[in-house]
């Protein structure tokens, strides 16, 4: 009998230690789009995830914490497999286009936009929110795109030029208009015809402004 209850007062298993940060972080990012981050409280948030407040602070140290590990976990799911992906083909123009096309239907969401908002809000009082979100968001993509315009480069199908510059310069062009839009409130989250018009016409400008002077289209 004492063993028995041992087992179950006793340390919990990885895995369900495990289940209960994702637990939490799940109510916080509902809690977080919901109620903003200045209004959500840790009170709160145990209360709703069942939890007691010494549980919350062995695995998060702080509010701020919380709400990097969500911007972190939310990066990585929308990204989930973006990698692999993007397939090259014989037709550059279209690669880019698949790219930029894959990558607003993944993050041009009203979630996306309310966390881009929140740390734009928040950034003066956390400025490594911000670094988070370039680290785990930008630097990731940029060295997805920045492998494929390597390889046109190494194929001579556009000039020579510093890859990291001209990735991100990809990224802005192509993929930041429509998200500053919906950020902004002019446009709703959602991908739509418009996206994949400015999509097809900021590709041809950055291979326009990239090609070769050899007579290319």
């Amino acid at each position: 009998m004492e063993r028995a209850r041992a087992g179950k007062t006793g340390r919990p298993s990885r895995q369900t230690s495990l289940e209960l940060t994702q637990r939490i972080l799940d109510v916080a990012t509902a809690m977080f789009l919901e109620c903003g981050y200045g209004a959500s409280s840790v009170d709160t948030l145990a209360a709703v995830a069942c939890i007691s407040k010494r549980t919350f602070y062995a695995r998060f140290p702080s509010k701020a914490d919380l709400f990097e590990a969500v911007i972190v976990r939310y990066i990585n799911d929308r990204l989930s497999g973006f990698e692999s992906e993007i397939v090259a083909c014989d037709d550059l123009r279209q690669t880019l286009t698949d790219i930029a096309t894959g990558l607003l239907k993944r993050t041009l969401t009203p979630e996306t936009i309310a966390l881009d908002r929140m740390i734009t809000g928040e950034v003066k009082q956390f400025p490594e929110l911000a670094r988070t979100l370039y680290d785990h968001g930008v630097v990731r993509v940029a060295g997805a795109v920045g492998r494929v315009i390597e390889q046109a480069i190494g194929r001579g199908e556009i000039a020579g030029g510093e890859v990291d510059f001209l990735a991100i310069s990809f990224i802005d062009l192509t993929v930041g208009p429509a998200l500053r839009r919906a950020s902004l409130g002019l446009e709703p989250a959602i991908f739509s015809d418009k996206n994949e018009v400015h999509v097809r016409k900021a590709v041809d400008l950055f291979l326009n402004g990239c090609r070769r002077q050899s007579g290319e289209p």
